[in-house]
């Protein structure tokens, strides 16, 4: 009961007042109000046993006087004007009539006053109280309470009644207000953590998540269910982003229930199960896309909000961390790849681009970068480009040089193209990038070839990783072919011939034209590494 209904505010009695002086304002209520009121708080104050429960909800040791005033300013005013020099029973009763008669509460407000019912509640010395009223009692010409157990069920039962008034009005507040009013409670009230919170505040959040268990226990569920579908469709390979999202949103909207518990917890030393549980498989699914799927942006959405919303679970919040900064550590590398990259790309663009034209009158535009060649209109890509020769050819007339012809080609899929270069200078200008930007790659697919122990084809010879088949060739019988080990043959150029021979079967030869054997500049430098004791195989002329 709350002060105001309370027997002897009902009949404007005081404690003190003997059984004659409580008859009378009966008689006098009955006569001016209702007279089953009136019965029903006179019989409850005559009767020794009953009265207590009355007697513990109103405001032992505290004088009739100051009782009345301070009853009747929360009456007029909504405020009581202070609790200073009053009995923990008497000051938490009094802060329990003034939060009753409020009509509109401020979350606040109303935090603020719940603490200092707790404190109070904290203090009450049951024998101080059984003091108090027994003093009440003989001067009531009452029976005073001999037994201590029954003043300590009494208050037992007015703490309940505290918890069950104060957790009405908590519910009155709306629901982002209630559930910072409680995360609040177990904060102020533990003083950060540093100390237990007072009883009565963590019965107050035992009964919140009594209440917010079933809500929680059906979230828990959903959210369980969404990370196993959320885990089969990244395996199925369909999008996720979207469900992670979702994800990410239910955890926000789970905690936002859930944080004043998993905050009691947490100052008990525990951690909330239901939201370990919870936490712990949404983990699983950030570790899951990244590992399996490479999902950087979904892992580390799960990750961030984890460690954001469960902080309070310990747990959970050092694992999460630990992901968090491994996460960021990878993002950190990828990007600085990334900038890598583009730097290279830059790079890359810069040395392998140029442009120019030939031709006297009709002029054709030439252009090599790393989309590819683009000669007469037509594009084509550098992975496309299967081969490149380049060279020189000199000119002699009447045994007189007259000039040289610089020449470059390409082959594709589409066919061969030849460029006649105009002079020495675009020869030195182009042949330098297209190595780059051609004959690496090409050379680079080469030893993928060999090291996978196949073997690649030039000019109709065939080359393996450990040698040349050589080709005897015969006027009149078939030509011959014989496999040659690196370390069997001789090799050497010779007017525009790139050339190999057996060592001790000089009949057996391999022979490049530079001018018409694609990629013949690439196997030259690719076998010169080998001539220079750099490998003995072609798949390993850059190391293993």
């Amino acid at each position: 009961m709350d002060a105001f209904a309370n027997p002897f505010h009902v009949l404007g009695a005081s404690p003190r007042d003997r059984k004659s002086r409580l008859l009378e304002l009966a008689e006098e209520l009955s006569l001016h109000g209702d007279a089953e009121v009136a019965a029903n708080a006179r019989n409850v104050l005559i009767n020794p046993r009953n009265r207590l429960a009355a007697e513990v909800a109103w405001f032992p040791g505290v004088a009739p006087a100051r009782v009345g005033a301070a009853l009747q300013a929360v009456r007029d005013t909504g405020r009581h004007g202070g609790v200073a020099g009053l009995p923990p029973l008497a000051a938490a009763n009094l802060e329990l009539a003034q939060l009753a008669g409020r009509d509109r509460l401020d979350a606040g407000w109303l935090r603020d006053a719940i603490l200092r019912v707790a404190e109070q509640v904290e203090r009450i010395d049951p024998a101080a109280v059984l003091t108090a009223i027994n003093e009440d009692r003989q001067v009531a010409g009452f029976p005073a309470v001999a037994d201590a157990a029954a003043v300590e069920a009494e208050l037992a039962e007015r703490v309940r009644h505290f918890q069950r008034v104060l957790t009405g009005l908590l519910d009155r507040l709306t629901s982002a207000e209630m559930v910072a009013t409680y995360e609040q409670l177990i904060e102020m009230g533990s003083d950060g953590g540093r100390r237990a919170a007072p009883r009565l505040v963590g019965e107050l959040l035992a009964g919140y998540e009594l209440h917010a268990g079933e809500h929680l226990a059906a979230e828990a569920t959903r959210i369980l269910a969404m990370v196993e579908e959320t885990k089969a469709a990244a395996d199925a390979k369909f999008p996720v982003d979207s469900a992670v999202r979702g994800i990410a949103a239910a955890i926000v909207d789970w905690d936002r229930i859930a944080q004043p518990i998993q905050r009691c917890r947490q100052v008990a030393g525990l951690d909330h199960e239901e939201s370990r549980r919870v936490a712990f498989a949404a983990r699983g699914l950030a570790v899951h896309l990244f590992n399996q799927h490479d999902y950087l942006e979904d892992a580390k959405l799960l990750s961030a909000t984890l460690e954001k919303h469960f902080a309070e679970v310990a747990a959970v919040s050092e694992v999460v961390a630990d992901d968090v900064r491994a996460l960021h550590d990878i993002e950190q590398r990828r990007i600085a790849q990334a900038e890598e990259a583009e730097r290279e790309k830059a790079k890359f663009a810069a040395e392998v681009t140029w442009e120019t034209s030939f031709g006297l009158i009709f002029k054709d535009h030439f252009r090599i970068s790393p989309e590819g060649i683009e000669y007469k209109g037509r594009m084509t890509p550098l992975a496309e480009i299967e081969g490149v020769t380049w060279g020189a050819v000199r000119l002699i007339t009447n045994g007189v040089h007259t000039g040289t012809n610089h020449y470059f080609r390409w082959g594709s899929k589409a066919g061969i193209t030849d460029l006649t270069l105009a002079n020495e200078a675009q020869h030195r200008e182009l042949v330098p990038r297209a190595w780059r930007a051609i004959c690496v790659p090409i050379l680079l697919r080469m030893l993928a070839v060999w090291q996978a122990g196949r073997s690649v084809w030039i000019g109709g010879h065939e080359i393996r990783d450990d040698g040349i088949v050589l080709v005897h060739k015969r006027m009149f019988r078939a030509d011959e072919r014989r496999f040659f080990a690196w370390n069997d043959m001789k090799k050497g150029t010779h007017n525009g011939v790139l050339g190999f021979s057996g060592a001790t079967a000089p009949d057996f030869r391999a022979d490049f034209t530079f001018r018409e054997t694609l990629n013949a500049h690439v196997l030259d430098f690719a076998v010169d590494r080998i001539w220079e004791g750099k490998a003995n195989r072609l798949g390993r002329i850059f190391g293993d």
